[in-house]
């Protein structure tokens, strides 16, 4: 067999292990439906049980199925690049060619010895809080971790979903945990009829509080890092500068770090919505975020404070989550704006004050 087939065939076993985790979860979660409503039974209940197993089937399901973002195009190497990488046997003379390529890219981080953080497996260079995860194969932006629970990549397209998840599974684990507790007592006193739901009582009771405790401890950790603006990747190496290492180097303060990944309208938080999209920063730097009903427009603003110079890169995002991307200076960006015919034009006059705020701002620096 050729080792191309071998490793397609080893790849394919692989998909199928790394599902195991999820049908895990999954059967609990049906067994606990299944000991919760038809065995205990308590109509009061079950209307708040309903609620929160919706949400929280709901998030679970989100965060396995929403597809983590990779880099756009512009980060990619030119098939020139590429060959000309090739033939520099040089790690100081490649690096020339990255730095020359990273120039008009906004990417402010660094590998531990100042130089481009370059990804050989997916040959580009990396994003800002760009990862390449080897489970997937892929170069993941905002990659916090590859969860085997969900079975995906946990980053920026679906961090929020994954905190949504941990916390209505917790909440979920808890109220069985405290509504059955009466009746786990009662088992103990020899107060329950001895019925195959006796079993289902005591058993239950043991699973909710064992996950409400992992849970937890999972939860809160990541509520920490929420507040601090880190990954998990992040908080176990600082990510590197061009000044240097920085471990808050992308902390805006609790408030806008909390809303970088919940969004900023506070009625959207316990949900997803389009409107609570996420949006990158960098300290020091602006962000703006544009909502049409069929289009929205990232864009990411860079700053040398030095020079008092910035240029605007434009991502225009649409439903079927593609990108296109495209980096203009800022006289042209009213005009490209203008050309997309989706964008009202209340909410270009409040982009281009925006943008003018932030020149305003540079300024005074």
């Amino acid at each position: 067999m050729a080792p191309s087939g071998s490793r397609s065939i080893k790849r394919g076993c692989q998909r199928v292990l790394y599902w195991i985790p999820v049908l895990f979860i999954a059967l609990i979660v049906a067994w606990s439906y299944y000991a919760y409503v038809l065995q205990l039974c308590i109509v009061i209940y079950l209307l708040v049980y309903h609620v929160v197993f919706i949400m929280f089937v709901w998030a679970y399901w989100q965060t396995i199925f929403t597809k983590p973002m990779n880099p756009l195009k512009e980060f990619h190497l030119s098939y020139s690049d590429k060959e000309l990488l090739e033939r520099e046997d040089r790690g100081e003379s490649q690096q020339e060619i990255l730095r020359r390529i990273a120039k008009d890219l906004p990417i402010y981080t660094r590998t531990n010895s100042g130089a481009i953080r370059f990804c050989d497996r997916c040959q580009l260079l990396k994003p800002d809080r760009c990862h390449h995860c080897s489970v997937c194969d892929k170069c993941i932006l905002k990659m916090d971790h590859h969860c085997p629970w969900v079975n995906n990549c946990v980053g920026f397209s679906n961090y929020k979903f994954f905190m949504l998840f941990l916390a209505y599974s917790l909440l979920y684990c808890l109220f069985i945990t405290a509504t059955d507790l009466k009746y786990f007592i009662k088992f103990w006193l020899n107060g329950l009829p001895d019925t195959q739901a006796k079993f289902h009582i005591l058993f239950l009771f043991f699973s909710a509080s064992m996950f409400s405790v992992s849970l937890a401890s999972l939860f809160i950790y990541h509520c920490w890092l929420v507040c601090k603006n880190r990954s998990t990747l992040e908080a176990v190496r600082a990510p590197v500068f061009r000044h240097g290492t920085d471990k808050n180097g992308f902390s805006l303060g609790f408030s806008k770090n909390f809303r970088q990944v919940f969004g900023d309208e506070v009625k959207y938080w316990p949900a997803y919505c389009i409107k609570s999209a996420l949006s990158l920063n960098l300290k020091g730097c602006g962000s703006l975020i544009f909502y049409d009903m069929n289009l929205v427009i990232l864009i990411f603003t860079e700053v040398n404070v030095s020079c008092h110079w910035c240029h605007e890169n434009v991502l225009f995002y649409n439903k079927n989550h593609t990108f296109d991307s495209i980096s203009l200076p800022f006289t042209y960006f009213l005009k490209i704006c203008e050309e997309s015919h989706m964008i009202k034009s209340s909410v270009l006059f409040w982009g281009f004050f925006q943008l003018l705020k932030i020149y305003l701002r540079l300024d005074f620096l």
